[in-house]
Parts: structure tokens; sequence; C-alpha cells
């Protein structure tokens, strides 16, 4: 799909009378600013290939990326256990499948909710203190964790996957 300048849209074509359905059809993708080219090949990567499966299930051992304990709302909902056993084996599997996309999204939740939160203190230590050079903003750590929330874009490769099934 062609990118268009942001803010711009594309513009109608042939016969005017049939010319008013093309603002209801996105022909053209609306773009934004580019981003670094490393990065972008990294993120197209990730999201069009996902990542090695033992990779990923290292990833999402909660030791590793463990939910804020004040934070219920980035847990996995599991489905009760008695419409569990009574469902057909296909569409537990289906479920299962799901909920390992779902695990994905979660665990870039708190990835994300984890960097926003060192933003905010860095920023309240920088008005604390009054000094805008003496922050102690530790951007080699929030980079990281920002491209690992990234890495969860294996999410979408799993979501295309389920729906393939």
């Amino acid at each position: 799909m062609k990118c268009d300048k942001p803010g711009t849209s594309a513009e109608p074509c042939g016969n005017d009378s049939v010319s008013g359905l093309s603002k209801w059809l996105k022909s053209v993708e609306i773009c934004g600013e580019n981003i670094d080219d490393t990065l972008a090949g990294h993120v197209t990567d990730l999201f069009r290939k996902g990542i090695d499966e033992a990779q990923y299930e290292q990833m999402v051992k909660d030791d590793n990326i463990p939910q804020p304990e004040n934070c219920e709302g980035l847990q996995l909902i599991r489905m009760n256990r008695i419409i569990w056993d009574i469902m057909s084996r296909q569409a537990q599997t289906a479920d299962a499948k799901l909920q390992k996309c779902a695990m994905s999204v979660i665990k870039a939740s708190v990835i994300l909710a984890k960097a926003v939160d060192k933003l905010v203190k860095s920023e309240k230590s920088l008005k604390d203190s009054d000094k805008s050079a003496s922050g102690t903003m530790d951007f080699d750590s929030v980079i990281e964790s920002f491209n690992d929330a990234i890495a969860f874009g294996h999410a979408n490769y799993q979501n295309s996957m389920v729906r393939h099934d």
C-alpha cells in the first residue's frame, strides 16, 4: 500500500458521478514522519516474522517482566474452569493460542507502563532539583524498555497465525 504525506488524502479520480465513493475507501495509507531506518527494519521484521519461540517463551516468564503489584489490569484473564472443561478440544486449542497473543500485549503493556513510570519519576526529579541540566534520566534504560516493548510486536505475528488457522 502506498503512503501519502501526513495530513493529505488520496485524490479521487475517474467519473465525477462515482468519485464521491472515494471518501469511503482507504486506498492510500496516511503516514507520519520516518523513523530511524535500522529501527524501522527491525520493527518490520518483528511484526512480519515474529521471533524465535524459545526466545519468546523466555521473554514472557513472569520473573523477567513482572507485573507491577498495584496494577491488576496487567494480567491474563483466564477462562472459568467449568466452562473450559466443557469446551471442545478444538475450542480449547484456539483459546490457548489467543491467550498467547494476549500475553504478548500484556507484557508489552507492563514494559510500557514501567517506562512511562521511569519518565514521570525522572521528570519529577528534575522539577524537584530545579536544575534542568542535572537530571538523572537513564536514557539507555528507557530506550531498552521501549525496544523490549516493540519486540512484543510478535503478538502481531501470533495473531496472524491464529487467523490462518
